[in-house]
């Protein structure tokens, strides 16, 4: 007859110590999978709100009116004021505004002399509006951008032949910044 043996301490300890390794390495492996997962779902998200937000202001600005003397404007122009933060454009003719902006986290959007949004997008940190100029040019002119710059003022506003508009969103750890250029259909012909 034979004696079936059966496992040492030292052999049961040594199982049990790999098994306990292989535990923790699947462990973290779960772990990095979960974190990887909760990135792959949250980042299009914001994503998508920052590629929406220069979407909606790239619409805006590429259609802003030219508003004219004979309109009562000071300046023939697409754009009524242009800085590094936000920015103001005719919709209409004859003078009426629309104003991109960043208040703090929030971006707004407001309509004619509207204190209220007419649109909001929460959790932007960051809004930048940079401006290709054409020096000396008039509307539907030919001629090459001599000017970047991040803001710009006076008889210059209506030499504004594109916009950059760069906006950053922050949600959730995450973070998403889009960048578009955009060309003025009321602006000195520029490519961009």
């Amino acid at each position: 007859m034979k004696r079936v043996r059966g496992m040492s301490l030292i052999e049961l300890l040594v199982t049990v110590a790999i098994l306990a390794i292989l535990s923790s390495i699947a462990f973290q492996g779960f772990l990095s999978l979960g974190s990887a997962q909760k990135t792959a779902t949250n980042l299009p998200p914001v994503q998508e709100d920052a590629l929406r937000l220069v979407t909606i202001i790239a619409d805006d600005v590429k259609d802003a009116v030219l508003c004219t003397a004979t309109s009562g404007c000071t300046t023939d122009s697409a754009v009524h004021s242009a800085a590094a933060n936000s920015m103001v454009v005719y919709v209409a003719s004859s003078g009426t505004q629309r104003t991109f902006k960043l208040t703090g986290t929030e971006f707004q959007r407001l309509d004619g002399s509207s204190t209220t949004p007419s649109l909001s997008i929460p959790d932007v940190t960051a809004l930048v509006f940079k401006y290709y100029t054409i020096t000396g040019a008039t509307y539907n002119s030919t001629s090459n951008p001599t000017t970047w710059s991040s803001s710009v003022t006076g008889a210059t506003l209506k030499e504004i032949a594109g916009v950059r508009v760069t906006a950053t969103i922050t949600r959730g750890g995450l973070t998403s910044t889009q960048t578009t250029d955009i060309r003025l259909r009321n602006s000195p012909k520029k490519v961009l």
